[in-house]
Parts: C-alpha cells; structure tokens; sequence
C-alpha cells in the first residue's frame, strides 16, 4: 500500500511541474555532456578544463543553440515514459543543427584556443545522454513503476494470448504497462514453430494453438483467451472458441488496424457516419400509417436478400405482418437475411423461398401457399454499365420478371403491389434506366385492368452502402491506398440511407392506388467527387489521390426527379411526392412489351438492346400527346 501511495504522489509530481523538470533536466544534461567533452579532450587535465575561454562563453552559447533547436522540433514537450524512435531522430536532428550553429559562432567569433574536436565529442555523447535518459524514464515507467502498482494483491486477471506477432506484441505491452487495465498476460500462443520457447516481453511463448486445451490444466486461474491474430482463419477461430467454451473461459479477438481505420462500426459504437457527412437523416415518419396496414397482413418482398430487400424485411417485421416471405434466388443472400433476423427474438413466422422471378411456375407455387397480401418487389438488376452489355438480363429480370410478379398477384388476390423503382427511369439514357420504365408502365396498366390490385411505383436514387453503390467501392479503394475513382467531375446523383429509403418506401406502399408513381424527398444532389473527398476526410486520408475515369456507358452526368412531361403533386406525407400519369395511354406500349417477350429467345443482344430502348423513347410521345390532349 505504501509502494503504491508513493507511486502516486511521484506521479502527481512529476505531472504538476513536468515542463520545469523536464526543461531544468535538459540544461542539466547538455552542461554535463560538454564539461564532459570538454575534460576528455584534455584527458581530465585540470589547469586545461578550467579555462575561461573554453568553458563559460562557449558552453553558454551552446545551450542557447540547443534551446533553439528543442523549441522548434517540440522536445521540451510531451512525456518520456512514450519516448519512441521518432522522437530520436527528432533529437538527432536537434543535436546536428545545434552542434552545426555553434560550430560556426565559434568561428566567427574566433573563440581562441577552442579545441574543434570538442564539438565532436559532445554531439554524440549529448545524444547518447539525453537520448538515454528518455528511453531509461520509459524503462522505469513501464518495469518498476508499473510493478509497484501491481503490489496490491489485485495484478489483474490472468490471460492467454493468441498470436506472437506484431498485434500480440502491441497488446501484451499495453496490458504490461498499463495496470488499469486488470489483465495479466501469462503464456502466449502461435503456431509458429521458431517462435516456440520464445517470449513476448517475458511473457513465454508456450506452444501452438493445439497445445490450448492442454495450458487450462496447468494455468487454472485463467478467465479470458484474447486472439491477437486478425486474420486468424474461421476455422482455427471455431476450434479456439470451441476450447475456450468447454473450459468456460471468455474468448475476445482484437480488430485488425484496416477494420478500425476503414470499415463498418458495430452497433453502439459512437463515431460519425457516411449519412451523416452526407446530411442524411435517418428518423422518418408515419410509422402509425404504416403499421395500420402491415399489421396482421400476409407480405412477400422479392430480393429480399439484396440491399434494399433486406432492409424491407427488417422493418416490416417491426409491424407485426401475420407473415412474411423472403423470395429471392441467391442462396447466400438468402442465408445471410435470415440468419440476421432469427438471432433476435423474432415473433413473426417467417419463410424463406429460393426461386427466381422470371420462374412463372416457381412463383405460382409460392404465391398459392403463401397468398400474401402485400408484395413488395425489390427484385432488379440495377448495376447501368453492366446492363449496357447485358440487355438480355436487364429485360429477362427487369421486364418480364416484373410481369411475372404483377400477374402472380393479380392471380392470387393481392390487395397491394410496391415496386421499388428509380429515378434512372426518367427519361432514361441507360438499358437499366428503360427496363425499370417498363416496369413503371406495367405496374399502372394492371392497376388500371385489375381494380382490386392496388399498385404503386417507388422511385428513389442511390442509396448509401447498397450493394454496388459508390460508397463502398470508395471504402475498399481506401482500404487498398487508392486512388478513389470518379467518372467525371460534375458527375452528381441523390443519396439516402437505406433506413429511409426504405420507410418511405412503406409508406408509399400505404398510400399506393391506382398505379401511382411517387418519387421520395432525396434532398439536393451530391456530387460523386465530394462524396469521395468527404469519405478520404472521414478516414482521416487525404494522402490518396482521387483519379477520373470517364463516364461510362449509359451514364448521365446529373439524375432527374420527374420526366420533361411530369409534375408533382402533394400527397399529404411528409417526404412523399405524386408524379402525374395517364395508365391508361400505354397500350401501344404494352403490345410491344409483349411482342418483346414473345420474340425475346430468338433476338440477339443488339436487337433486344434497340427495341427496349425504342419502347422507353415511345413511353415519353404516349406522355407528350397524354399532355397536349389535356
């Protein structure tokens, strides 16, 4: 108790009046490096060292040289006990400089008798005195010091250590250095076999990870294993938590030094976002709405895997749906979804469906044993310039799939029908953009040939961290070092986070009828190229460069809201907009949709290509000559 009383005082000390100390103890050093120098040169001579001229005016100049130099690189500041190699060289400049700038006062003022082998000797032993006495303070802070502390009984709780390697080397130096931390290292393990009877700061490097299970019998006052390996594969992981389990002992894992600087915070971790340096919100409205008419209601949601589709289940589920149909033709994403929900308590039965859109008979099936209510169809290819090259998929999924989906509804009652469009399909320029106008018309005309089919269209932009959106491409070209890649310097588009898309996307879903296209509040439109610039700022980069790449296919410097003939009307939500149609104009349009179809295993990429865009480009003269009839 003592020891540590007096470790405590010593260290509010050494606090209080550290710059005095730490100012005093340099002078102290730089005088006695050269009355040290100096006597050396003249071989301890006495009547030689006591000279007037070599002693008071020479080592008075010096140490105004050597304050100097402290002052402009910063040593006079900051605690020895973090002393590193970078504040050596720092101190190795300081010596350099100063030793170079009395060297030349001494000749300028031509000190006589001034022995020049003098300067040489006290550069390097002044850097060995002072260098030493920062590396002897972080010895004693980090031995002695942190010893006394440990004296009470209570040296903290013991542990094992995965991984002899630079993170296990960082951790067990934190957790030797810094008492507070509770925890005391007493063996380490690596399967590393030169690293085998080794230690890391004396903690004994015991054996490979095999040898685990083994180590609980002789060290039985062990509480937690700590993985100190990031990159430690899944299966060694599981063998280790298997061990850690059966032995009842708490398994931790420290995050690699990318996963801190660069990725995703869990939940509950308090750092800024991507929504907010985007000044996005993430709170939305009409909640009561929306529960009136989700709850106790059958609800499928196509893509239910994707980005968008996943987040459509995450809050449908909230609103207590009676069921709810997870319909999407990947099996990983599929897994991933339901694997989410199923570990928090999860009240509503959910069933998970593989199968594809374009499978009419897949989801006659599903539609017959699920009968849902509510549809939700977030099933789409969305990538622009992979579509330009593939205009076969972009119709197969976009088009005829969403037909497949409408004429499932309509053949097993549904009350409602959201599709998930985009603002893309205005006046579209891209394959991707024309696939999901087509969509847009299919959805009204059914709505308007099956009255008891309530439809409604959802357009949005980019939503931030989708699958395939900027955002995460520029967090793994940081991740990588760069550069971050921009198409084009006034290319801009609309952001929202997920979390709102979504809801105001269920919000549609209430007020939807009568194949009504809304169009969600996105705010302004954000240039890509700030959106990289204030990702690199987020990150803390701004070393990596940004290169431009060109607009690629199918791309629009900048996206619209509405078409050249649209207009908006209130809907009387907050954040919810109308877009003014005519469904009943588009059966030209729809006779060519099903000429397409009929025609569409015979047509070749470029003919499926052209047609598509012919019936986008028809869709807007339907509109034109809707607009001039009114």
């Amino acid at each position: 108790m003592n020891a540590q009383r007096t470790s405590k005082y010593l260290g509010k000390f050494i606090v209080t009046y550290r710059a005095t100390i730490v100012a005093s103890v340099n002078v102290l050093l730089w005088s006695l490096s050269y009355l040290i120098s100096l006597n050396l040169r003249f071989d301890f001579d006495t009547a030689e060292f006591w000279n007037v001229e070599r002693l008071a005016f020479p080592l008075s100049v010096l140490l105004f040289c050597r304050q100097l130099t402290y002052m402009y690189w910063g040593l006079n500041q900051g605690y020895w006990r973090y002393s590193s190699t970078h504040d050596l060289f720092n101190l190795i400049k300081a010596h350099l400089v100063s030793s170079l700038l009395f060297t030349a006062i001494v000749m300028f003022l031509r000190v006589s008798e001034f022995p020049r082998a003098v300067i040489f000797i006290d550069f390097f032993l002044s850097i060995c005195l002072l260098g030493g006495a920062r590396f002897f303070v972080r010895l004693v802070r980090e031995s002695v010091i942190a010893s006394l502390e440990n004296t009470s009984g209570s040296a903290g709780r013991s542990i094992f250590v995965i991984g002899a390697g630079e993170s296990g080397h960082l951790l067990i130096k934190q957790f030797l250095s810094h008492s507070k931390l509770n925890y005391r290292p007493v063996a380490v393990f690596d399967d590393a076999d030169r690293l085998s009877g080794t230690n890391v700061h004396g903690v004994p490097v015991v054996g490979p990870l095999a040898s685990l299970s083994d180590a609980f019998v002789d060290f039985p006052d062990v509480s937690a294993v700590i993985v100190a390996i990031p990159s430690l594969g899944p299966s060694k992981f599981s063998a280790v938590r298997e061990v850690c389990g059966q032995a009842g002992v708490l398994l931790k894992k420290i995050q690699s030094f990318e996963d801190i600087a660069c990725l995703d915070s869990g939940p509950g971790n308090d750092r800024i976002s991507i929504e907010a340096l985007l000044e996005r919100e993430t709170e939305v409205p009409h909640e009561d709405h929306i529960r009136k008419q989700l709850q106790g209601k059958r609800v499928l949601v196509t893509g239910a895997g994707g980005s968008i589709g996943s987040e459509l289940v995450r809050q449908i589920l909230k609103f207590d749906p009676s069921v709810l149909v997870l319909f999407d033709h990947s099996e990983f994403n599929l897994y991933q979804i339901l694997n989410e929900i199923r570990a928090g308590e999860l009240s509503v039965p959910v069933l998970p469906v593989l199968g594809s859109i374009t499978d009419k008979r897949r989801l006659a099936q599903v539609f017959e044993e699920a009968l849902p209510q509510y549809v939700f169809h977030a099933a789409a290819y969305k990538h622009v310039p992979l579509m330009e090259s593939n205009a076969y998929e972009a119709v197969k999924n976009n088009v005829i799939g969403t037909r497949n989906v409408l004429e499932a509804s309509k053949q097993f009652g549904s009350e409602r029908f959201v599709m998930i469009s985009t603002d893309k399909a205005v006046d579209p320029s891209s394959l991707m953009g024309c696939s999901k106008r087509l969509g847009e018309i299919l959805a009204q005309h059914y709505s308007f040939e099956t009255p008891s089919l309530e439809t409604a269209v959802v357009r949005f932009g980019n939503v931030i961290n989708s699958a395939g959106s900027v955002i995460p491409l520029f967090k793994q070209q940081i991740i990588a070092g760069g550069p971050l890649t921009v198409t084009h310097p006034e290319m801009e588009r609309y952001f929202m986070s997920i979390r709102e898309a979504v809801r105001l996307v269920l919000t549609a879903g209430v007020l939807g009828r009568g194949g009504a296209v809304f169009v969600l509040d996105m705010g302004k439109p954000i240039k890509i190229l700030d959106v990289a610039r204030r990702m690199l700022t987020l990150y803390g980069r701004r070393d990596i460069p940004i290169a431009f790449t060109g607009v690629r296919p199918g791309e629009k410097l900048s996206e619209e809201l509405t078409g050249t003939l649209e207009e908006f009307e209130s809907t009387g939500f907050e954040k919810v907009k109308r877009v003014r149609c005519e469904a009943s104009s588009y059966h030209s349009i729809l006779s060519g949709m099903l000429r397409l179809e009929r025609e569409f295993a015979t047509l070749s990429e470029g003919e499926i290509s052209r047609t598509l865009r012919q019936l986008a480009e028809q869709s807007f003269f339907v509109a034109q000559r809707v607009r001039a009839a009114i």
